[in-house]
C-alpha cells in the first residue's frame, strides 16, 4: 500500500469562539477516566462534558471537533468513521452542557457528540531520529521538538490494527492513518486540520 505509513495528528483550526471542554463534575456520570484504559469500555449512557473556562461570550459548538485529552467529534464525523470498524478504537456518546440561559437558569445541552477512546497503544517513535527528552519521573517523552515514526516497528503490525493508536512514548498523541483522515475530511469538517 502506497500510504501504509502516513499518519497524522488532528488539531483544531482555531474557529472563533470554540470553547475547550472538561468533564462535567456536576452531573453524576462515570466521567472520562476510560480514556486512560487500554481496553474497550462498556458505556451505555452518554458521558457529560462541559465548557472549560475561560468560556467565550458566545460559545460556538457548531463544529465537528473539540479538544479534551481525547478528541470529541460531531455526529457527522462519527458517521464517517463508523463504517471503518477501527480496531482498538471506540467512540462513546457525549453530551456537552453549556452556559445557563436567562432568566430561569436552564442549562443548554448539546447532544450528538462522541468522545474517542483510542485504546490501542503502540511504541512507535524512532528514538534515534526524533528530538525529545525523557521525563525522569514518568519515563515518557517530553519537550518534543520532532517526532518520526519508526516504520520497522509498524511494519510488523497489520494495518487494520494500527489505523488509530495512542503512542506509548507519550499518551497525549493519537495518530490517525491516512485512510481515517481521508474519511474525516470527506465530510468537509469544521474546526479540524
Amino acid at each position: 500500500m502506497e500510504y501504509e505509513f502516513d499518519y497524522y495528528l488532528i488539531n483544531n483550526t482555531g474557529e472563533p469562539n470554540v470553547p475547550s471542554l472538561k468533564c462535567n463534575d456536576e452531573i453524576i456520570s462515570k466521567g472520562i477516566r476510560f480514556i486512560h484504559k487500554r481496553e474497550h469500555v462498556d458505556i451505555k449512557e452518554p458521558v457529560y462534558l462541559t465548557l472549560n473556562p475561560p468560556i467565550p461570550s458566545k460559545p460556538n459548538l457548531d463544529v465537528d471537533y473539540l479538544q479534551l485529552p481525547s478528541a470529541v467529534f460531531s455526529q457527522k464525523i462519527y458517521d464517517a468513521l463508523s463504517p471503518l470498524n477501527i480496531e482498538g478504537y471506540q467512540l462513546v456518546p457525549a453530551i456537552i452542557t453549556g452556559k445557563k440561559t436567562r432568566p430561569f437558569g436552564k442549562t443548554k445541552e448539546y447532544k450528538n457528540f462522541w468522545i474517542e477512546n483510542a485504546y490501542t497503544r503502540l511504541e512507535s517513535f524512532d528514538k534515534e531520529n526524533s528530538i525529545y527528552e525523557i521525563c525522569p519521573l514518568t519515563k515518557r517523552w517530553g519537550k518534543i521538538e520532532k517526532i518520526l515514526i519508526d516504520r520497522k516497528i509498524l511494519e510488523n503490525i497489520p494495518l487494520r490494527n494500527r489505523l488509530v493508536f495512542r503512542s506509548m512514548e507519550t499518551f497525549e498523541f493519537v495518530f490517525y492513518h491516512k485512510t481515517v483522515v481521508d474519511a474525516i475530511m470527506s465530510v468537509d469538517p469544521i474546526n479540524i486540520r
